[in-house]
């Protein structure tokens, strides 16, 4: 008996968690991102956007018709791009590893590179790299908060 109960039960636990998976997986990313100037032009969501706010455009793949819009993501740099000049730029240029910046959907990027792609604005990315205007495209990893 208590094997029947203990299995039924292990059984709907694992249910439970494989069928909340893809919501997870759904809610953060690690990708590429790139940067823009809004220059006060509105974005998809509606709103004035400035090159200074801390803001960001999701790929289409994650855009989900808007519904993210508003929503807070913290963006953490994993590595600088192009990996092949990663040690290079590690041992000279001391990059901006682990630097977190949080940042509000508030556009669409129909551009961005790769499946979790973002767009920052200038003002996320100056905070995340430094160096952001020569390197251009940086690894990062993100979550919805």
């Amino acid at each position: 008996m208590f094997s029947k109960t203990f299995s039924a039960l292990l059984f709907t636990a694992l249910a439970s968690v494989a069928s909340a998976s893809p919501a997870l997986q759904a809610r953060q990313g690690s990708g590429l991102a790139t940067y823009y100037d809004p220059n006060g032009g509105t974005g998809a969501c509606g709103n004035v956007l400035q090159n200074s706010d801390f803001i960001v455009a999701l790929g289409e793949d994650t855009w989900d018709g808007g519904s993210h819009c508003g929503q807070t993501v913290n963006v953490q740099c994993a590595y600088l791009f192009p990996p092949l000049l990663l040690m290079l730029k590690r041992v000279l240029l001391a990059p901006d590893q682990g630097n977190t910046v949080q940042v509000t959907v508030q556009d669409l990027c129909p551009g961005c590179q790769g499946a979790n792609g973002i767009d920052l604005s200038e003002g996320a990315m100056a905070a995340l790299d430094s160096n952001y205007i020569n390197d251009g495209v940086i690894s990062v990893v993100w979550s919805f908060d």
